[in-house]
């Protein structure tokens, strides 16, 4: 009987062996699950950052331009690849109709009040051009007026009214560009990242 008493004590039974089980494999997925999730967002960060780093280099290069320049090179259908991760070349376009896009592009506005859904590449293959945030407000969608959190409207051709639907390139004294880059994500989501300046004409 005290044997028998003492090896039951020193032994475990099988449901604290199920018990001991069921709690490490909860611990195990958990921290599964911060993995996944910390690397996950690593790939965003450093997607991120190197998107920003193409499109920077690409205001700067536009800014570079003599101002006459601009609109002849950047203003119609301009895009271009970037180097992402790594200084790797990645695939990262979104792909409509099984065709690859480059993953940055160039926007010149010429509209002293513009509707920001009539801008951009049409990547996601319904037939309208995917829009571009001109006032931060995570939209692409309005129409930029005043007052707003907006540099629009803007008197692009300095005619001291701000109303003008379609100007000249030869009468632009001020320059908006905007700079895309938009990419299927190493997660598989769509991103994108946008710079905008005013260029002035010296």
């Amino acid at each position: 009987m005290i044997g028998e008493a003492t090896r039951r004590e020193d032994g475990f039974s099988l449901l604290e062996l199920m018990i001991a089980a069921a709690i490490l494999v909860v611990v195990i997925l958990g921290t599964g699950s911060v993995i996944t999730t910390t690397t996950r967002q690593n790939f965003m960060v450093r997607e991120d950052a190197a998107a920003m780093r193409a499109a920077r280099a690409k205001l700067a290069e536009i800014q570079a331009y003599t101002y006459d320049d601009i609109i002849a090179e950047y203003g119609s259908g301009y895009t271009f690849r970037t180097l992402l991760v790594d200084g790797t070349t990645q695939s990262l376009g979104l792909e409509v109709s099984g065709a690859q896009q480059d993953e940055g592009e160039v926007v010149i506005i010429q509209d002293e009040t513009p509707a920001e859904a009539s801008y951009g590449r049409d990547l996601d293959g319904d037939g309208s051009p995917d829009g571009v945030d001109l006032n931060s407000d995570g939209q692409r969608t309005g129409v930029i007026t005043a007052p707003g959190n907006s540099i629009f409207p803007l008197d692009l051709n300095g005619t001291n009214g701000t109303a003008d639907n379609s100007v000249a390139a030869a009468d632009m004294n001020l320059i908006p560009v905007v700079v895309v880059v938009r990419w299927r994500s190493m997660t598989g989501i769509e991103r994108r990242i946008q710079l905008m300046s005013v260029i002035g004409r010296p």
